[in-house]
């Protein structure tokens, strides 16, 4: 995790405004995106792990960024680390997105 901001509601996220925010939210930036061989066209809503919890992406996966919704997570931090597929979420899972 490299940035955590807090966004009002009807604030939008992600290249095109591809999310909505229903409800203040704090959103999270993690290194990574397409040209890292992460799925660009990952929709909303595609889990990612932290903290022993499934998280969604929010907005549109960046060439080099992905953005997530950290509003149910209030402890975590920039530095916290991510999986964005592996030991507890797997590739066929991010797949069916």
């Amino acid at each position: 995790m490299i940035s955590i901001r807090e966004i009002p509601s009807v604030a939008s996220v992600g290249y095109g405004n591809k999310w909505t925010a229903e409800r203040p939210s704090r959103i999270g930036t993690i290194a990574l995106g397409y040209g890292d061989g992460y799925p660009r066209y990952a929709p909303n809503g595609t889990p990612i792990f932290i903290h022993d919890t499934q998280i969604p992406i929010v907005g549109r996966v960046s060439m080099d960024l992905v953005t997530v919704d950290l509003t149910e997570l209030p402890n975590t931090k920039i530095g916290t680390e991510v999986e964005m597929f592996g030991q507890n979420l797997s590739i066929n899972e991010i797949a069916l997105w």
